[in-house]
C-alpha cells in the first residue's frame, strides 16, 4: 500500500476559517486492504479514481466505482475496503461550520456520479496542510471547498445514468456468500436477459457474470485465509461454495496454490 496524505499542523482548526480541513490524501491499493474503523466525528469525501472500493456510512454499505463520489456525515461508522485495486483520495473537513456545509451543499448519505478525480487539487492541498502557517490554512480550506463543489457537480444523474453492470457488482457484493444465489436470481432481480447482462460484463469489465461471481468468492476467501483462523471448510462456505473439495479445486486452478498456502 502507498500512502500520500497529510494532517493539519493543529489539532483544533481555526474558528474565524469557515471550512477547516483536516485531513486529506490518497490510498493506492491491492487487495485485501481495508481502512480502520472508527466513529465519524467530522465529514469527509471519498472519491474514487480507480478501481472499486466498498464504503460503510450512515446508510449501510455501498459500492464505489472509478469517478464516483460518497460523503460520510458526523456520527457514522468508517469503513473502507478495497474490492478491487485502486486509488481513493479523501478529504476530511470540521469546525462549527460543518452543519452549515452539509445543508449548504445539500449533503446526504448514497454514492454519486463525480467525474474524473482532480488530482492536481489533492496535491496542492496536501502541501497546504503540511505548512504551518495561517496562509496555509485558509489556503487548504479554499481548496477543500473547491474540491467538495467539483465532487457534486454531476450527483443529479448518478443513478439514472448508472450502467447496469454497477447494478451487477453491487448484488454479486451482497449476495456471493449464498450458493443458492445464482445468475439466473441476479439477471431476475435486474429485470434484464442473461444475454444482455454477458455482454455488458464482457464489455465494462471483460469477463462473464459467473467469472467475475467466482473471482470475487475466491478474493474474498484469500482474504479470510490471510486473517482469520476459521477452517477451510468454514472459509469454503462463507464464500458461496458448499462443496470444500469443489472450493480446494477451483482455489488452487485460480491461484496455482492450495488454500493451505495461505496461512
Amino acid at each position: 500500500m502507498n500512502l500520500d496524505h497529510a494532517y493539519r499542523i493543529t489539532p483544533e482548526g481555526n474558528p474565524r476559517i469557515y471550512m477547516n480541513i483536516r485531513s486529506a490524501g490518497a490510498y493506492y491499493v491491492d487487495v485485501p486492504w481495508q481502512d480502520r474503523k472508527f466513529r465519524h466525528t467530522f465529514g469527509e469525501l471519498l472519491w474514487c479514481s480507480k478501481g472499486i472500493f466498498r464504503v460503510e456510512g450512515g446508510t449501510g454499505t455501498g459500492l464505489l466505482h472509478s469517478g464516483e463520489a460518497c460523503v460520510l456525515m458526523p456520527g457514522d461508522l468508517h469503513e473502507v475496503f478495497a474490492v478491487e485495486p485502486g486509488e481513493l483520495y479523501w478529504l476530511c473537513f470540521d469546525g462549527p461550520n460543518v452543519q452549515h456545509i452539509i445543508d449548504t451543499f445539500k449533503l446526504e448519505h448514497g454514492v454519486y456520479q463525480a467525474g474524473e478525480v482532480p488530482k492536481y487539487l489533492f496535491h496542492q492541498i496536501v502541501t497546504e496542510l503540511q505548512t504551518p502557517s495561517a496562509e496555509s490554512e485558509y489556503a487548504a480550506s479554499a481548496t477543500g471547498y473547491c474540491i467538495l463543489a467539483m465532487s457534486l457537480a454531476g450527483r443529479e444523474s448518478s443513478d439514472d445514468q448508472a450502467p447496469l453492470y454497477r447494478r451487477f457488482l453491487h448484488l454479486v457484493f451482497c449476495h456471493y456468500g449464498n450458493p443458492e444465489f445464482g445468475i439466473a436470481d441476479y439477471t431476475a432481480a435486474l429485470n434484464c436477459h442473461r444475454s444482455t447482462l454477458l455482454r455488458l460484463m464482457r464489455k465494462y469489465h471483460n469477463c462473464t457474470p459467473g467469472e467475475y461471481l467466482r473471482s470475487l468468492r475466491l478474493k474474498k476467501a484469500e482474504e479470510l485465509l490471510r486473517d482469520t483462523n476459521l477452517s477451510i471448510k468454514e472459509i469454503s462456505r462463507e464464500c458461496g461454495f458448499e462443496d470444500p473439495n469443489y472450493f480446494a479445486k477451483v482455489f488452487r486452478r485460480f491461484y496455482k496454490k492450495q488454500p493451505s498456502a495461505f496461512r
